[in-house]
């Protein structure tokens, strides 16, 4: 589905975040911490994704017993994904997620352990993965096969914690890690009657790629 762009005033950020711990897209105020320079490297990456695929992109980082959604395109894709959760500061689960899973299949085996004992402690359903480290093994052990991560098949969306709303939509994430460390994940979304999650993987996933490197690389240089 298309939509009409809304008319502009005055200078707007390409990305959604103002980083300065308060949105253009969302109310939460927080205090500054390492992902802003995460996000700072990645809205102009994800805009320029944005102006070459269309379909909407978001960098999503750990926030304890969640993801946090740091920087988004969505407001600049001709693309509407009904009923879907967009503003920066949204939060999803860890195991049923796209961008929850690529971090977890990456991220050293010592910050993945310490994020799925939090989580078996969790009295959300979404967390049941946690319990199972055999099967959430193999997930994730495809996960690094594939070279990128789906959502599961039952997942529906929504915010982490509330009544689960289906937002009509497939997505694909991967890591962004430099080696050592990961320091967040980016996605794809698009509507999931447009195309299967491999005929997307097909189209789409080397520039997800090639934009998870970009952002890696700034992330490389000091910061000025």
């Amino acid at each position: 589905m298309l939509r009409k762009k809304p008319q502009k005033s005055g200078v707007i950020p390409l990305s959604g975040t103002l980083h300065s711990g308060l949105s253009v897209f969302t109310d939460v105020v927080r205090k500054q911490d390492r992902y802003d320079r995460v996000a700072e490297a990645a809205a102009p990456v994800l805009a320029r994704l944005c102006q070459k695929v269309k379909w909407p992109s978001d960098l999503f980082v750990p926030a304890g017993g969640c993801m946090e959604r740091r920087e988004t395109n969505f407001p600049h894709s001709p693309f509407v994904l009904p009923g879907l959760h967009s503003r920066v500061g949204g939060r999803v689960g860890w195991l049923m997620t796209g961008v929850g899973r690529a971090y977890l299949a990456w991220c050293p085996e010592k910050e993945r352990e310490a994020t799925l004992r939090t989580l078996r402690k969790s009295n959300n359903p979404e967390d049941w993965l946690a319990r199972d480290p055999k099967k959430l093994e193999r997930v994730l052990s495809e996960v690094r096969r594939r070279g990128y991560a789906t959502r599961d098949p039952s997942y529906v969306a929504g915010r982490y914690g509330e009544t689960p709303v289906d937002d009509g939509a497939a997505a694909i994430a991967v890591a962004l890690f430099d080696g050592r460390r990961v320091h967040g994940s980016i996605n794809f979304r698009w509507i999931r009657t447009a195309f299967t999650v491999e005929e997307f993987a097909a189209r789409h996933l080397a520039d997800l790629q090639e934009a998870a490197r970009e952002i890696v690389g700034s992330l490389q240089r000091p910061a000025r």
